[in-house]
């Protein structure tokens, strides 16, 4: 029999296949077991991440949540009692990638995209401090959730929500944190319109708090306008396609 601890695992999904072949399959092959609350927006009654994780949390009878993205694959049977250890210790948010105030790369152990590469370049083996956690997967216990919880105003589709919720933590002193993990996140993110959109309401909501918005997948300045940091952001991420390329191209040259 299996050990049961005191966590919830919190996930709205979409797509019942993925959430089938990666989250639920890999949790099955855990040596542990807990509370999953399976949150279905197929229909779309959910508009956003917020509302659908507060939802969730507030049915849930557990003292410890991890909310999680449908294409989390756990990579071996120790992965989430790592991390219900790891969080049970944690007096704060605890992710498994995330951004520092003052420096660009994102810092994780995890894998992502159909390529299984490491999520970022700054590769941790040990608890690290961070400023921000990506939404792929993160908890807190429910003391820290009842103090913060997710803002639906700002957060009103499916974007920042995990960074909206360190800033709102870091304002009460409460401070986020990354461990290092063996899982791996399917997907690689998309930036669309709606992102954009996500992106302006933060910045509004934190100017004059500071200066930046930083997530795993973007830094934007509060105080410059929407299409100055779309075309910014546009910009990096063309030379970031072209460094690789060329990268790409001398390692084949050399081989």
């Amino acid at each position: 029999m299996k050990e049961k601890i005191d966590l919830a695992l919190i996930c709205c999904y979409n797509n019942e296949k993925q959430l089938n072949e990666l989250l639920l399959e890999s949790y099955n092959e855990q040596n542990v077991e807990c509370e999953k609350i399976l949150i279905d927006n197929s229909n779309n009654k959910f508009s956003s991440a917020a509302k659908a994780l507060n939802y969730g949390a507030s049915i849930s009878k557990s003292n410890y949540y991890i909310f999680l993205h449908q294409d989390i694959k756990f990579l071996d049977s120790n992965s989430l009692k790592n991390i219900y250890e790891e969080l049970i210790k944690c007096d704060g948010i605890l992710g498994v990638a995330g951004v520092k105030e003052n420096e660009k790369k994102v810092f994780t152990s995890i894998l992502h995209g159909k390529n299984k590469e490491i999520a970022g370049k700054g590769k941790i083996d040990k608890k690290e401090e961070v400023l921000t956690v990506d939404e792929c997967l993160f908890g807190m216990s429910k003391t820290i959730y009842e103090k913060i919880k997710f803002d639906e105003q700002t957060c009103d589709n499916w974007h920042f929500y995990a960074v909206d919720v360190c800033l709102s933590a870091s304002e009460q002193n409460i401070k986020s944190y990354i461990v290092p993990v063996n899982i791996w996140h399917a997907s690689i993110g998309c930036k669309n319109k709606s992102f954009y959109n996500s992106l302006q309401k933060m910045k509004e909501k934190y100017k004059g708090k500071r200066q930046y918005i930083k997530s795993c997948c973007i830094r934007a300045d509060v105080n410059k306008p929407k299409y100055y940091t779309i075309i910014r952001d546009y910009l990096g991420m063309r030379y970031g396609k072209i460094k690789k390329m060329l990268s790409l191209q001398r390692y084949n040259s050399n081989s």
